[in-house]
């Protein structure tokens, strides 16, 4: 459910990034997640990834309105609502099942995969990228901040007041 709840809010988020402030729309993308992922859990079943696949619907612009998951998601980030949803695009739903996510173009019916996978894709998950996984795990080699001559690097006129040793000038 998580890759599912990743993959939507990556898709909702990546219409807002450079018209919204970043760190808004980071907390905005946040409380998405955590509101699709406590509305998902009810109906979620890994067996029978097509058993209450209409609870998990989120609806964007539609006539009938935007899901209330915007409405939260918004009021926590501190964003007003109307702009959240004029830089989401008008008139698509959103199906999350286990293993498939699509977007559902209302005008015409057309849907188009948003992300598909396994079923089971959160037995691996991965919240951060593995190459950040696979650089923190191994041993950092021990470099210093003095210059080639082991004299402090100078920022401006004034040296640093301490070297790497911790020993003042």
């Amino acid at each position: 459910m998580y890759t599912e709840v990743k993959e939507v809010v990556n898709f909702v988020c990546r219409y807002m990034f450079g018209r919204v402030p970043r760190r808004a729309t980071g907390i905005f993308g946040a409380e998405l997640g955590n509101f699709l992922v406590s509305q998902f859990a009810s109906s979620w079943d890994t067996r029978n990834p097509q058993s209450g696949e209409n609870e998990r619907v989120i609806s964007i612009n539609c006539t009938e309105g935007s899901s209330k998951c915007f409405e939260s998601s918004a009021m926590e980030s501190g964003l007003p609502l109307e702009e959240v949803l004029a830089h989401l695009p008008a008139r698509i739903r959103i199906h999350t099942n286990p293993g498939d996510v699509q977007m559902l173009i209302v005008d015409n019916g057309v849907k188009i995969p948003i992300w598909s996978g396994d079923v089971n894709a959160d037995d691996n998950y991965q919240p951060i990228p593995a190459y950040i996984v696979t650089a923190a795990s191994s041993r950092a080699n021990p470099y210093t901040n003095l210059g080639a001559a082991g004299q402090p690097v100078l920022f401006g006129k004034k040296p640093l007041p301490t070297n790497d040793l911790g020993e003042y000038y």
